[in-house]
């Protein structure tokens, strides 16, 4: 593992793990962040710990072993109350601190109660929020909340010691899950064939491995990804196996890809070159066929897709009429703007309304041009692609992007603007562009498929965008993009002319990569507009890559009113 493969949150998290740990090469399967996309202190230290007092490759089999089923995320979280217990127990003689550490977490879980996102949580998790209260009023010294005999007898069998070893802590949740759940079909998926390296060689290879980190609202990382980023390298025997495998779970969760093999062999052949050798492409309508899965994993994921349309559909409704004033106000927005651009102009006549300045014309030059005839310019001849960033680090803002894209998109719709919505990421060496809504589409139900997930190698995105930018038929084409500007991929940069070795899809190297493919793309004719979402420090990121084509913006609810802005600057600039 590198932890130059990360970004800043990421590292921190990391970097927790790997201190309670004492074990830099160890990549963990989970790490815990709470609502608010920071690293969660406490139950990081406690996954640490976890390496250091358990056998951490039975536990990861462990996981994997009932990864497959509805249960997953119920087992895993019930799974770490018990190793929380147990390795608290283990490590306090050690660490006196740890007790306050715990505390601390425990209070913070109880004042995230009146938060929209706890509160969203609650309702869905309903036996996990019972244990967790449970817990957690106990290490307060509180009243516990009330139970039922179920989860009464869950907390108590949670309560696992400290004098339990790797053996222990997997018997005692198998008991459980057989018990209390009824579940026994412990099966996972078939073992595969590994190399396993460690120390220097395994941080040399780390760099070019495929590692994943999913962003959660609590300590409840999928276990779908445990494989990835485990300290296992695949011999080559196997590529083309596991790509095959990759591309069957890249189709089951966004969809048959739009264009032929052939095609978009192509495609990868003519804009996959330099830093970007190697990667793949994947053009869908982003609609998740769980049916065509040909692994639990795949069919898990592309369930996910499908829940998260419904929560974002969900979400909209929710607050219908305000969304609804937005899109009439946008709406009215651009119309007045591009109504300004193209009012008529007035042209000398020789017949028409008498223009009192040009009488004279007649009497001194015997000019008949003494009168105005109004002209009606053409409507702007535009089209507009709102291309959105849905990697990992969008996972808690997933059901407002939805919304506020659907918004514009509709709003512009209206406006008889062409109008393509795309959503993008990298998942397992695939950029994959999701296509929400095309530019011919009359409707714009597709935009609530939005879903985040895995890397962001944006310079490659800004590529592939080209091929869609094509697909439209107006003269001026805008692209207006959503980023937090820090690029970020786990599969490194290819050595190419000036740079000898490969380097990570990060830092300076990733922000180059990606001026580069938006100045290109300047240079083909298109119009190129940014809405900034991150943090201070990456603020100078986005001028690197955008100069002064981007607008910021601190909350996600203010996407709609930021493209609102920049699409009448940009239609301004049309005149």
């Amino acid at each position: 593992m590198k932890k130059y493969l990360y970004t800043t949150v990421q590292r921190r998290a990391l970097n927790i793990i790997w201190d309670a740990a004492g074990n830099y090469d160890y990549a963990p399967p989970f790490v815990a962040f709470n609502p608010h996309g920071e690293p969660e202190y406490y139950l990081d230290f406690i996954i640490g710990l976890s390496d250091k007092w358990f056998d951490s490759e039975k536990l990861l089999k462990f996981f994997k072993s009932y990864s497959g089923t509805i249960h997953r995320k119920v087992f895993d979280n019930i799974t770490w109350l018990a190793l929380e217990n147990s390795l608290y127990e283990k490590e306090l003689p050690r660490r006196p601190a740890l007790k306050v550490m715990r505390e601390k977490h425990a209070r913070a879980f109880f004042e995230e109660e009146t938060t929209m996102s706890r509160q969203e949580w609650m309702a869905k998790n309903n036996l996990l929020y019972s244990l967790l209260s449970d817990r957690w009023a106990l290490v307060l010294g509180r009243k516990s909340p009330v139970l039922s005999p179920r989860e009464k007898r869950i907390s108590k069998k949670l309560r696992a010691g400290g004098t339990l070893d790797t053996d222990g802590l997997i018997a005692t949740m198998r008991s459980i899950f057989q018990e209390d759940f009824l579940f026994s079909h412990f099966t996972g998926y078939p073992e595969e064939f590994t190399f396993h390296f460690r120390g220097v060689l395994a941080r040399m290879l780390s760099r070019f491995s495929n590692c994943e980190i999913s962003r959660t609202n609590f300590l409840n990382l999928p276990s779908s990804h445990a494989g990835e980023g485990s300290g296992a390298y695949h011999s080559k025997g196997l590529a083309r196996r596991h790509e095959a495998a990759d591309q069957n779970t890249i189709e089951s969760c966004f969809g048959q890809s739009l264009y032929h093999q052939a095609e978009r062999i192509l495609l990868e052949h003519n804009l996959c070159t330099e830093g970007d050798r190697g990667c793949h492409l994947w053009y869908a309508r982003g609609v998740p066929d769980s049916r065509s899965a040909k692994t639990p994993e795949a069919k898990g994921m592309a369930q996910d897709a499908e829940k998260q349309y419904q929560k974002n559909l969900a979400f909209y409704q929710a607050y219908r009429d305000r969304n609804q004033s937005t899109i009439r106000e946008l709406k009215t927005q651009i119309l007045n703007t591009v109504n300004q651009h193209s009012e008529p102009a007035s042209i000398a006549a020789r017949s028409g309304r008498l223009n009192s300045s040009s009488v004279w014309r007649a009497a001194v030059l015997h000019s008949s041009r003494i009168f105005e005839r109004c002209v009606p310019e053409p409507q702007p001849n535009i089209s507009v692609l709102l291309l959105l960033d849905a990697s990992a680090s969008r996972l808690g803002a997933q059901e407002t992007i939805a919304s506020q894209a659907y918004m514009i998109s509709e709003s512009l719709r209206l406006c008889r603007i062409p109008v393509e919505v795309d959503a993008f990421r990298t998942f397992r060496g695939f950029t994959v562009f999701q296509v929400l809504k095309s530019y011919r589409e009359e409707n714009s139900r597709g935009v609530f498929r939005y879903f985040s997930a895995g890397w962001n190698r944006d310079g490659l995105a800004m590529k592939a965008a080209e091929i869609r930018l094509k697909d439209s038929e107006t003269s001026s084409r805008f692209l207006l993009v959503l980023t937090d500007a820090n690029p970020n991929d786990s599969e490194p940069l290819q050595p190419s002319s000036g740079r000898p070795f490969p380097m990570d899809y990060s830092g300076s190297a990733g922000i180059a990569e990606t001026a580069r493919a938006v100045k290109n793309l300047k240079a083909g004719g298109v119009r190129i507009s940014a809405v900034f979402l991150g943090e201070d420090s990456e603020v100078r990121n986005a001028e690197k890559i955008y100069s002064d084509g981007f607008v910021r913006i601190h909350k996600t609810d203010e996407i709609s009113k930021a493209v609102g802005k920049l699409l009448q600057d940009n239609i301004a600039l049309l005149s």
